[in-house]
């Protein structure tokens, strides 16, 4: 990867301080970001890595009231459970900072003033929602309704949580307030400020084509399908009391809408982090990655660039945005909000960092919605860290300890086809990391641990002490330990605490830069310890345990139901893919991704929702991405429901089946 100035700047999305953050934000961004922040020092580049707390918008008010708090006191009482979170994981920002300073709103209004002064703020009069028991504007969170999308009826006034739609208020179906829960909600008229999106939309267009091709591919079809519509002028102000306050005349009370403000929480935290901030954020050679889950691509991919480019001040675009689908539980999503999951002041008591930032990224969610299980996480642990890393070392360690005490044995002659196997492993994992394919990187990096083994297990050192061959025996300890030696320079990015301890070891430590490739550094008679286990094993009874307790048998089977086709709709990317409105009796506008061509409006069927299993299918379904649309379950075939053999067509039931019953078959 060409970089002139070897300047990288890496962000990670800021998240809401309105609750314990969970699995989902850490395999999201947080992980990911530091992962690749950690690799890119480890290779001497020169990087600002920040991240910090989105302060402002409807979620902190909302859950301030909720609480009973000042809105300070709930702000600062999240920032610091967050701060413990990043430290319990060990998250290498420069900087954890917050949106809710001087810093940020000088340079708000810096930015602000300089989009007016060009022309691309106008003022206009809108309808927005009004709650006459309330006495006020509700802003986004303060509103709650039916989505227009998928017929969740929790959705808040601005964005769908279940399936990530964004749209207007007035599109919210059966809305209400959220503060006092009053159905009384109307359209009334109020002035506000538009970010004039359309006339910086061509720049934008050309912009995404020369950079989107670069990002991962989760990102680049969300940007893309923005850029398939015209863009839409934003409002970037909102009636609330708590924010950056809006700097012109006649918006003495409102406050500028978090989207303006946040993304920009990147650079006023970078500010506060590097006196020379600007020389990668004003500086056209630094590389940018940015870190986010799917849902805030549409931010990051649009509406922030739209305005750095707009400035024409030479602000840095980003180069790799890397964007993860959803970490699902259960077969639906973590949700803050909700508190389903597990969060993280909880999974720090559950197992150490490592063996989550471990079992996390190997499962990451780049491709397509993934389904975090207890079971999963213990097998992951269990045959990898514990089995495959923790247990090389120990046998390592020991072996050579009883037969040759704790010094180093003597080297031999270095085996061309194991240095062989090294190096091509090395590159795979260097290349999987450089192109943040973290999955390709676990798979890289485990087969490097697997390298040992095999090599220990084919020269057997045990046999050749055994044996007499006591050279032969040294040479091969000496060439594990070198083998530690490798294994502690390039875990670092992944398990940084077990990879400290792998390097401890050794009497005399070594720096722990990337190996380009491999080379012994370990010296003939190295004073070295025998170490305490680096991982432990999660055994069947506590996984068990903790299934029961974080997500225990919903005694109310959920069973396939029959359902009713309202809409059908061509997908915009897929011709062999519908998008259908389904009315299962309860949710009357579930969006469904179906790929049965006898679908039609009108048709009843059998709907499996969320959580369902059918037969032959080992687990049940879940919420779902696919082909970039959101799919809130799955209309049955006969084979699917086990009726028979047809698995192309959807079963058609009669008219007079009742829609929401029970499918019996």
């Amino acid at each position: 990867m060409t970089n002139k100035s070897n300047k990288y700047l890496i962000t990670s999305a800021l998240p809401y301080v309105n609750g314990e953050l969970h699995l989902g934000h850490l395999i999201g961004c947080w992980l990911p970001s530091d992962i690749y922040a950690r690799f890119c020092r480890a290779r001497g580049r020169d990087v600002l890595y920040v991240c910090g707390a989105d302060e402002h918008g409807t979620p902190v008010v909302v859950g301030a009231a909720a609480d009973g708090m000042s809105i300070p006191d709930y702000a600062n009482k999240w920032y610091e459970k967050h701060l413990r979170a990043v430290r319990d994981f060990n998250l290498s920002f420069d900087l954890y900072g917050r949106t809710h300073t001087k810093l940020q709103e000088k340079l708000i209004h810096e930015l602000f003033a300089r989009l007016d002064a060009q022309g691309l703020i106008e003022e206009r009069e809108t309808l927005q929602p009004y709650s006459a028991t309330d006495n006020m504007f509700l802003a986004d969170r303060q509103l709650l309704g039916t989505c227009p999308k998928c017929g969740y009826e929790n959705a808040r006034g601005d964005q769908c949580d279940k399936c990530g739609a964004t749209y207007e208020a007035d599109e919210l179906k059966n809305p209400r307030s959220a503060i006092s829960g009053a159905c009384d909600v109307e359209m009334r008229p109020t002035k506000n400020l538009f970010f004039m999106a359309s006339r910086v939309q061509g720049v934008w267009r050309e912009w995404l084509k020369s950079h989107a091709p670069k990002w991962s591919k989760t990102a680049s079809a969300i940007a893309n399908g923005w850029a398939s519509d015209e863009l839409r002028d934003t409002s970037i102000t909102r009636d609330l009391p708590w924010g950056i306050s809006v700097n012109k005349d006649g918006y003495e009370n409102k406050v500028f809408y978090v989207w303006f403000d946040a993304p920009w929480g990147y650079v006023s935290i970078s500010q506060a982090a590097r006196e020379n901030w600007a020389d990668w954020w004003k500086n056209p050679d630094a590389h940018y990655a940015q870190f986010m889950g799917k849902d805030n691509v549409k931010f990051h991919a649009v509406f922030f660039p739209e305005q750095q480019l707009a400035m024409n001040d030479n602000w840095k675009t980003v180069d790799m945005l890397k964007s993860m689908n959803f970490l699902n539980f259960e077969g639906g999503k973590f949700s803050k909000s909700q508190h389903r999951g597990v969060f993280l002041d909880s999974a720090i008591e559950i197992a150490p960092a490592d063996a989550w930032r471990y079992a996390l990224i190997a499962s990451a969610p780049e491709t397509d919605d993934t389904d975090f299980t207890f079971a999963r996480f213990a097998d992951i642990v269990n045959k990898d860290l514990n089995g495959m890393l923790g247990n090389f070392v120990s046998r390592v360690c020991k072996l050579t300890a009883k037969n040759f005490g704790t010094n180093v044995p003597a080297a031999g002659a270095l085996d061309a086809d194991l240095v062989k196997q090294i190096n091509e492993k090395l590159s795979e994992l260097t290349t999987a990391l450089d192109a943040c394919e973290f999955r390709a990187a676990i798979v890289a990096l485990r087969g490097l641990y697997a390298i040992g083994n095999e090599y220990m297990t084919r020269c057997e050192p045990w046999t050749l002490v055994k044996n007499g061959d006591v050279a032969g025996a040294a040479a091969v300890l000496n060439q594990c330990f070198q083998l530690i030696d490798l294994y502690a320079r390039v875990s670092v990015p992944f398990i940084p605490n077990a990879a400290d301890k792998m390097q401890n070891i050794f009497a005399t430590p070594h720096d722990m830069t990337w190996p380009e490739t491999f080379e012994p550094r370990i010296t003939d008679g190295a004073e070295f310890v025998v170490p305490e286990n680096l991982f432990a094993r999660i055994d069947d009874e506590t996984v068990a345990e903790l299934t029961e307790k974080y997500a225990p048998r919903n005694e109310n089977k959920i069973v396939p139901v029959v359902a009713k086709i309202v809409a059908v709709k061509n997908h915009p990317t897929r011709d062999n893919l519908h998008i259908l409105t389904v009315d299962d009796g309860t949710h009357h506008e579930l969006q469904i991704v179906c790929g049965a061509p006898n679908v039609r409006a009108g048709m009843i069927g059998v709907l499996a929702p969320v959580g369902a299993t059918l037969p032959n299918m080992k687990k049940p379904i879940s919420q779902r991405t696919v082909a970039g649309t959101e799919s809130f379950g799955m209309m049955c075939s006969g084979a699917e429901l086990g009726i028979n053999d047809n698995g192309d067509e959807i079963v058609e039931l009669g008219a007079d089946a009742k829609i929401g019953d029970a499918y019996v078959k």
